[in-house]
């Protein structure tokens, strides 16, 4: 929980501190080429990719690790695990399929405070995409802008609960 806990700009500066200043690594502020894609420099796109991921994973992780904890417990598992079989086919063929739902369902919940949550690292990493926007609207009071885009995070948000729920009605089959 300690890693989900920290906000995104000190998951930042350590990365900073740690991959670019300590070891040299990935440069520490991502300006991209003008007129060149992002995926043209991936050694960019790194840190901010890390900033935005490592909380929300660090988040997952503590979320999830009730339910696989109940899947591993299952009789059918534990069985399986008797028979001999390799961890990985447990994990693939046992475990997986039961905790779908909710892994779909904290993503989906995650991936709106994701589209907020782009605004901090674009902010501190100099690059331009929906969350500079989102700051842009904010400091011009430019409320269409604003509504669009906690639109699309509530959309997201919805698809995904939305995608969930069919997921789970689909594992839930006997």
């Amino acid at each position: 929980m300690a890693g989900a806990a920290l906000p995104q700009a000190v998951v930042a500066a350590a990365l900073v501190a740690w991959l670019s200043a300590a070891w040299g690594w990935f440069p520490p502020v991502s300006m991209l080429p003008a007129g060149e894609p992002a995926w043209s420099r991936p050694d960019l796109l790194v840190l901010p990719v890390l900033t935005l991921a490592l909380p929300i994973a660090a988040y997952g992780a503590a979320l999830l690790r009730g339910a696989i904890a109940d899947v591993l417990a299952r009789p059918h598992v534990r069985d399986a695990e008797l028979r001999g079989l390799p961890p990985v086919t447990i994990a693939l063929r046992y475990v997986l399929p039961m905790i779908a739902a909710p892994a779909t369902r904290l993503l989906a919940v995650t991936l709106g405070g994701l589209v907020a949550g782009t605004a901090v690292a674009e902010t501190l990493f100099g690059l331009a995409g929906l969350g500079e926007l989102l700051v842009t609207a904010v400091a011009t009071r430019d409320v269409p802008v604003v509504q669009s885009v906690a639109l699309l995070a509530a959309a997201m948000v919805v698809a995904g609960l939305a995608a969930a729920s069919a997921l789970h009605r689909e594992t839930a089959r006997p």
